[in-house]
């Protein structure tokens, strides 16, 4: 698992969790995109960055961060050091726990901050504090509650519209966390967990989402 905290910088969400098996890849490793696309995984959107900045890419048991021949380059922060990504490093390097991303203008940079840590620690702390789940069995029932009431069903309707045009599996999950916010007005955080291609009853945690101070509600 690898937590990317914005430190400095323009971000709506300024936490990203992220498991081996989450990213815009599917299984085998996982991409992580960072810059100002709204398709990146983690949209960052000072000017000075550009549109496909960078990718995190997993790679056996490492986290190797890429640059992707930005306008205004990347550096890695370790130890006091500034590691530079660029040519002489064929734009790349391998991260450890503890780095800060440094992207953009060389005076005033983008930090992200990094930290890498166990799927499974993870999973297990999740599973410490979970206390209440339901199960999809219980789904028909909801659904002929909401149908019961046109007001609820047209509100439920506009937050999951967005749904239907999404494609990649990390503009999914957006669209999923954007929609629950919406219709649970109360909800402070949000955490989304995929099944396990070789283990039906294993889950990996994919992204948790706090709610931010202008998160739209549902009307």
């Amino acid at each position: 698992m690898i937590v990317l905290e914005v430190l400095h910088g323009n971000a709506t969400q300024r936490l990203h969790r992220i498991t081996a098996g989450s990213g815009s890849a599917g299984s085998g490793g996982g991409i992580t995109t960072i810059g100002r696309s709204p398709a990146s995984t983690l949209v960052v959107t000072d000017f000075h960055l550009s549109g496909d900045h960078a990718q995190i890419t997993r790679v056996g048991e490492r986290y190797v961060y890429r640059d992707l021949r930005s306008t205004n380059g990347s550096a890695i922060e370790r130890d006091g050091k500034r590691l530079a990504v660029d040519a002489t490093s064929r734009w790349e390097l391998a991260l450890v726990d503890g780095d800060v991303l440094l992207l953009g203008n060389h005076h005033d940079p983008v930090r992200i901050a990094v930290r890498i840590g166990d799927d499974d620690a993870d999973a297990q702390d999740l599973g410490d504090r979970l206390i209440a789940s339901r199960s999809i069995r219980n789904l028909p029932a909801v659904a002929d509650q909401i149908e019961r009431d046109p007001g609820e069903a047209l509100r439920v309707y506009k937050a999951l519209q967005p749904l239907g045009a999404r494609l990649e599996p990390g503009e999914v999950i957006e669209a999923c966390i954007t929609a629950t916010f919406q219709l649970l007005p109360r909800a402070t955080h949000v955490a989304i967990l995929l099944r396990s291609d070789t283990d039906k009853d294993r889950f990996a945690l994919a992204v948790s989402r706090e709610r931010t101070k202008g998160e739209a509600r549902a009307a």
